[in-house]
């Protein structure tokens, strides 16, 4: 299923749309599942949306 992004949860950074988030797709760096192949991909999503 795919999930889109919606304008009440864009450039959020309150964290307010953790609990509505499907999946738990939602990690704090630290708790990123380590089986995930694109694991390295935190920290260019980092870079890339850093303000």
């Amino acid at each position: 299923m795919t999930y889109v992004i919606c304008e009440p949860c864009i450039d959020v950074k309150d964290t307010a749309c953790v609990d509505g988030c499907p999946v738990e797709a939602i990690y704090a760096e630290d708790d990123v599942p380590e089986e995930w192949e694109w694991e390295s991909f935190t920290e260019k999503n980092a870079e890339f949306f850093a303000v």
